[in-house]
């Protein structure tokens, strides 16, 4: 069955982020701990800390973004959310370019073709595993910023929007980003503006809640 080269694929792809993203994270936010000098609170992030939350977030404005898209949709279409979300027909004409990323990943790996029943599988996971992924991202420089710029959620979204047009047209899938009309580029760009805004604020959220820690002084 050509399903278990698949999920062989999934798990080798699983453990090379992990082992190259996680030292990474550890040695870039270790253990930040900032004084609040108004309450005389200490607070301490620890990079796992700031990985989890920052998950947690993506995954939150993942959806938020989602849910403002399928507003959209909602204006000519008739789909449920999930039915929209998770459904549809699986086929690599039909799903989104960070799927064919997917798909090349795995044909180039495991020097096999990936069937056609596996297209709407890999666009969700590598939707999601971007979302998040940048949420955690995300989440460890929150965690080592003293506090959050007013404009961080935005900026944040915006970055993540324009890296799609670095990175996609490089691969042969997007066009130069020149060659899209504003109108063209706007839906998207309004969409990741909420992923980063709403990750942002529930990371906000999440910090305040679960890391701070009275010590004295």
């Amino acid at each position: 069955m050509d399903s278990v080269p698949f999920f062989r694929f999934l798990f080798l792809l699983s453990v090379i982020f992990w082992h190259i993203s996680v030292p990474l994270f550890v040695s870039a936010a270790e253990h930040h701990c900032h004084k609040n000098e108004g309450n005389n609170v200490m607070r301490c992030m620890t990079p796992l800390g700031a990985i989890i939350q920052g998950a947690i977030a993506g995954a939150v404005g993942t959806t938020a973004m989602d849910l403002a898209l399928y507003a959209r949709h909602r204006a000519s279409g008739s789909d449920r959310f999930l039915s929209w979300e998770f459904g549809g027909k699986s086929d690599w004409k039909s799903v989104s370019a960070p799927a064919q990323v997917g798909r090349r990943l795995y044909e180039g790996l495991l020097q096999r073709p990936l069937a056609d029943r596996w297209a709407r599988l890999t666009n969700n996971l590598a939707h999601w595993g971007y979302g998040i992924g940048w949420g955690c991202t995300f989440g460890v420089v929150g965690g080592s910023l003293r506090r959050l710029p007013l404009a961080a959620g935005p900026t944040f979204g915006a970055c993540v929007w324009a890296s799609s047009y670095v990175i996609l047209p490089l691969l042969g899938l997007y066009k130069p980003i020149w060659k899209y009309s504003f109108t063209e580029l706007a839906p998207d760009l309004a969409a990741h503006l909420v992923y980063g805004t709403v990750t942002e604020r529930t990371f906000s959220t999440l910090a305040r809640r679960a890391v701070t820690s009275l010590v004295p002084l």
